[in-house]
């Protein structure tokens, strides 16, 4: 079989890719998926987001240009857009090597970005047969941990956050899912819950596994599960590999720093978040919330 990282007509039929907002237990979701010993992954690689998208996205805007007499300018004047794509597809997977170079018959790398979900036109523009897990998460949830993490370890990410920040950059995932959807293939699209995989873990992992075509039993699901609670996280759970620059340092696998998860079943945003702070994330999220099937009444002061 040709390496897919070698192939020139690789279409990412073994790529799966975990998207949604910022802290709606995306890494969680990958450590629980990737448990699995056919399931490969590794720490967030913006690949699209930074590298990828920006210059595919560029391309398209210069063809849009309205040039002057001279005719243009710019790569254009070089390349069709096929030959463009191939260029750009042969850039990626070269970046995609350490990725998915060794994967053999059956299986697949789990890249998890969450920023990703701003790119899943380009990847399926490039790569058509990828897949979409959408990890979808109460938007209280996630803006409260957003505000606790920008204040400690995530603040080189995040930055100074405020609540109305925090929100929109909720919204902001979300919208772009959603535009995406409709031209993801139906069996390359799945969603999932935080609060789903807080409640019924083992089933929604199920479903997930299931979604990528993948064979297990009852006792990879029990300890994938186990392994991989809040308390167990990076500990006895799942290993993210580490390698390039970062890996020079001495760094294996990625450590999460403290107070990166928490007891999933317990709904903190309702003492994390002030009441003008529920009242500002169900100004900005509420109608996406109800369109992703959650309740979200006007916040009462004592709820």
């Amino acid at each position: 079989m040709t390496r897919p990282g070698l192939d020139n007509d690789y279409s990412g039929e073994n790529l799966c890719f975990i998207v949604g907002a910022p802290r709606s237990g995306t890494t969680w979701a990958q450590r629980l998926v990737a448990y699995h010993p056919k399931v490969h992954t590794g720490q967030e690689s913006y690949l699209f987001y930074w590298f990828v998208g920006p210059q595919l996205r560029k391309w398209k805007d210069e063809l849009n240009v309205v040039d002057d007499i001279r005719g243009g300018v710019g790569l254009k004047c070089y390349l069709t857009e096929e030959e463009f794509k191939i260029a750009l597809k042969g850039y990626a997977m070269a970046l995609m090597e350490p990725m998915i170079g060794g994967l053999k018959q059956g299986e697949y790398f789990l890249e998890k970005t969450p920023l990703h979900a701003f790119n899943i036109m380009e990847i399926l523009e490039l790569f058509p047969k990828s897949k979409f897990i959408h990890i979808v998460r109460d938007s209280r949830g996630s803006v409260a941990s957003m505000l606790q993490a920008s204040k400690s370890w995530a603040n080189v990410r995040l930055g100074d956050l405020n609540t109305g920040k925090a929100a929109r950059l909720w919204l902001s995932h979300e919208r772009q899912i959603k535009r995406a959807k409709s031209k993801i293939p139906p069996d390359q699209y799945m969603q999932l819950t935080f609060e789903e995989m807080a409640v019924s873990t083992k089933a929604t992992l199920s479903k997930a596994w299931s979604f990528m075509g993948l064979d297990f039993n009852e006792t990879l699901l029990d300890e994938s599960v186990s392994r991989n609670t809040a308390r167990q996280i990076g500990k006895t759970g799942t290993k993210i590999p580490v390698g390039g620059e970062v890996g020079k340092g001495g760094a294996e696998f990625v450590k999460e720093p403290p107070g990166f998860a928490k007891d999933p079943t317990k709904d903190s945003w309702r003492h994390d978040l002030s009441y003008p702070q529920k009242v500002q994330v169900w100004l900005v999220t509420r109608k996406m919330m109800r369109e992703l099937g959650y309740s979200m009444r006007f916040p009462i002061p004592w709820s």
